[in-house]
């Protein structure tokens, strides 16, 4: 009879942990930084977004230049374009006093930031470099609203003094200028817009190259004005293609592609496409007149 019990005792043991996880529980170890993968500092290893994502712009910015990116959490970070390795920088921030430095590729290579000020310094104590290309420098919270970096002091990764440049134009042309242009107006019936916005001018398939006849063709920035809320005349700058001739192909528009454009807005930071409406000409390059009477804009 108690062994029977005992068995009965086992049976409903068994049977009432049947739903029972056979695998323990892992340990979670909470890690916080940028969980968004399109961020400029996305971690993979965070699980916790702590909102500190930086997005670099996908402005037209030229090589060897510094411009401000707004952060949605009130910092500003500096973006540079180089084509060489940077040994280390001093600048001022004008209009604006710098709390802290932080973060970017100053802080992944280990980079020594110092601000005092309202300028800031970077160096390396163990002689490594940022890299070139299209980056986030460091990110600063300030007191005030900064609109210039000036008195800039950029070395390359022999110590050599670069030239480089504040941009605060997501659109700048680097075109050399060919006697081939197309002027779009840009009307002030236009309401989509906020003065102070940036519009871009865009071929989708003009040619690149410059003075040869290598063929390159790609999305090329050709023209770009400021919107002050009254019309505004943009010139946008067309190729030249003397190559069957015996001559050399120079970069601008091709006569015939469409006229894209794109849309800065500065107050936020945003990009956007933009859909325009034509009240006059066909919205090819080429046109003797034309005219954007409206803007859609859209991400």
């Amino acid at each position: 009879m108690i062994n029977k019990l005992i068995l009965t005792i086992i049976y409903l043991l068994i049977s009432g942990c049947s739903s029972c996880d056979s695998n323990p529980p892992t340990s979670y170890t909470p890690i916080a930084g940028c969980t968004d993968q399109n961020a400029n500092n996305y971690s993979s290893s965070a699980n916790i977004d702590d909102g500190s994502c930086t997005y670099l712009d996908s402005c037209n910015h030229p090589i060897k230049s510094l411009w401000f990116v707004t952060n949605s959490d009130g910092t500003w970070g500096i973006g540079y374009n180089s084509n060489t390795e940077i040994g280390g920088f001093q600048f001022d921030i004008e209009n604006a006093t710098i709390i802290n430095a932080s973060g970017g590729v100053s802080a992944e290579n280990n980079f020594m930031v110092s601000p005092s000020g309202n300028r800031i310094l970077g160096f390396s104590l163990s002689g490594a470099f940022l890299p070139s290309g299209v980056h986030i420098l460091t990110i600063l919270e300030l007191d005030g609203t900064p609109t210039n970096i000036t008195n800039r002091v950029i070395s390359d990764a022999s110590g050599e003094a670069m030239d480089f440049i504040f941009d605060d134009s997501c659109f700048s042309i680097n075109l050399a200028d060919t006697g081939t242009t197309q002027l779009t107006i840009f009307s002030s019936s236009i309401t989509t817009l906020e003065v102070g916005d940036q519009i871009g001018i865009f071929d989708a398939n003009g040619i690149k190259n410059y003075n040869d006849c290598s063929n390159q063709y790609g999305e090329l920035l050709v023209g770009s004005a400021f919107w002050t809320g009254e019309q505004i005349s943009p010139v946008s700058i067309g190729s030249v293609d003397m190559c069957a001739f015996g001559g050399v192909q120079l970069a601008g528009y091709v006569e015939g592609n469409l006229v894209l454009a794109k849309v800065y807005r500065p107050s936020t930071g945003v990009e956007y496409n933009a859909e325009l409406v034509w009240d006059v000409g066909t919205g090819k390059f080429g046109d003797i007149i034309q005219s954007v009477s409206e803007i859609s804009l859209s991400f």
